[in-house]
């Protein structure tokens, strides 16, 4: 898709895939990258950023430097891809994220040997996250630059925390448990309600490391004041590659879970005068899949910074991938959500990096979302496996909130919105219009999944 990113609001383009993302600035190269890892979830996906440009690109020719353009770009969900016109011929660059790595790779039309020159400034390294992180100086080792973060939440500086996102906040529920003395939703919890122990006890809520390398074959390094130089030779007709690369200290090498790709059906919109959202709707598809965490198969909730995996955007997300056709990623999210429940069988908002349980709300509009898949994907395949897998725990939630079912057959229960119940005005007590409504739909989606498995008590029942 042909854009001019200076045209743009943001003047610039998101770039994104499995676990790490960028933004493409169209006037200062890369401006900000970023890294799923094992840190906290949220604003700490930012590693790197620079108004001014994190990473820079250059080609001298002859002794003369020409600043590469990323204003005037082909984009795709995965990357950008550019061309600059030199005295001697084109240079073509190209940006793409890939599973932990970032690319950039430079190709010239020119006669003449050329030099791409990176420049990554001193000054990128992002700090502004929940909890502290700490960086290592950044050191040049074997070819290339390296740098570590370390990101911890220490519990009593953390829950000493006021305002909106209180201290309790990202406190994953097996941990909540241990710690305050009563069950407690996010944003409820104070200091007061730490178990006696734990009231003067301190300890890692998160510690993650994170080491992030920049390089390629046969650069050479300098280093300046303000950044790092990298050159490498740019033969004419020939590629050079540049790299980031991204990986968590304590988490052993996972491999890539693919099989071969669905061919998905190209997504179609007819809005008569609106030809930018029917060019949208095209990029759906890339955009979904550009985001999907290659170990698990579910998506992130975005493409760019910030949002990790939550349940409900997920599901939504999946429900509507069917659509053109990818069964596989919709497939493989019902039964992540399936295996990854908490312990008493409920659906969480979200999960941490490490995928514990965060923010679980009451049974209701995620369930209802989580029927609503399996039961979608069942009359995409006919397979009817994923039904009987996820009927005991459908049939566990029924019963659970039948429980909670007021006498005006409405459903107690806060809401999926995982935090700042108090500036909603709800609580556990509440009922939520679209909760109540979510809970008849999955009602009526169990009935149907007992009907297709031939289960009269349920069906009656439900």
């Amino acid at each position: 898709m042909k854009r001019r990113l200076d045209s743009l609001v943001d003047k610039g383009c998101w770039i994104s895939h499995d676990r790490i993302y960028a933004f493409v600035s169209a006037e200062h190269g890369i401006t900000e990258v970023g890294y799923h890892g094992l840190q906290p979830v949220s604003k700490n996906s930012r590693i790197l950023v620079h108004a001014s440009g994190v990473l820079s690109f250059s080609v001298r020719v002859d002794n003369k430097e020409y600043m590469l353009q990323t204003s005037d770009v082909d984009w795709q969900p995965t990357r950008i891809e550019s061309g600059t016109l030199l005295p001697d011929g084109v240079c073509s660059l190209i940006m793409a994220a890939s599973g932990r790595a970032l690319v950039v790779r430079c190709t010239s039309s020119a006669k003449l040997t050329q030099a791409l020159c990176v420049r990554l400034a001193k000054e990128s390294p992002f700090t502004a996250v929940h909890g502290e992180r700490t960086w290592s100086p950044f050191r040049a080792e074997g070819g290339k630059v390296v740098a570590r973060f370390r990101d911890q939440i220490m519990l009593q500086k953390w829950i000493r925390q006021t305002g909106p996102y209180a201290g309790d906040f990202l406190i994953p529920e097996p941990v909540r448990k241990k710690i305050f003395s009563t069950p407690k939703r996010s944003g409820l919890a104070v200091r007061g309600d730490l178990r006696p122990e734990f009231q003067d006890t301190d300890f890692a809520l998160y510690d993650a490391e994170c080491v992030i390398a920049f390089g390629g074959k046969g650069c050479s390094i300098f280093e300046t004041a303000e950044a790092w130089i990298f050159e490498q030779t740019l033969q004419p007709g020939e590629a050079t590659e540049f790299t980031i690369w991204c990986s968590d200290q304590a988490e052993a090498a996972v491999a890539e879970r693919e099989g071969p790709r669905e061919r998905p059906t190209l997504c179609r919109l007819a809005l008569p005068g609106f030809p930018y959202l029917e060019e949208f709707a095209t990029t759906v598809p890339g955009l979904v899949e550009s985001c999907i965490v290659r170990d698990y198969g579910i998506p992130r909730a975005c493409p760019g910074r910030y949002y990790w995996i939550w349940a409900w955007d997920s599901l939504v997300t999946m429900v509507e991938a069917l659509r053109w056709g990818d069964r596989s990623n919709a497939l493989k999210t019902v039964s992540f959500i399936e295996q990854h429940r908490d312990e008493a069988g409920r659906i969480p908002a979200r999960w941490t990096r490490s995928l514990l349980p965060l923010d679980t709300p009451s049974p209701g509009g995620i369930e209802f979302l989580q029927a609503a898949l399996v039961y979608e994907a069942f009359l995409e395949t006919r397979d009817d496996n994923y039904l009987r897998q996820s009927l005991p725990s459908f049939i566990a939630r029924f019963e659970a909130s039948e429980q909670q079912l007021l006498s005006e057959g409405l459903v107690k229960g806060e809401g999926f919105y995982p935090d700042l119940l108090s500036a909603f005005g709800r609580s556990e007590k509440s009922a939520v219009c679209m909760e109540v409504g979510s809970w008849y739909a999955f009602c009526r989606i169990l009935e149907n999944i007992a009907r297709q498995i031939d289960d009269d008590k349920l069906e009656e029942r439900a």
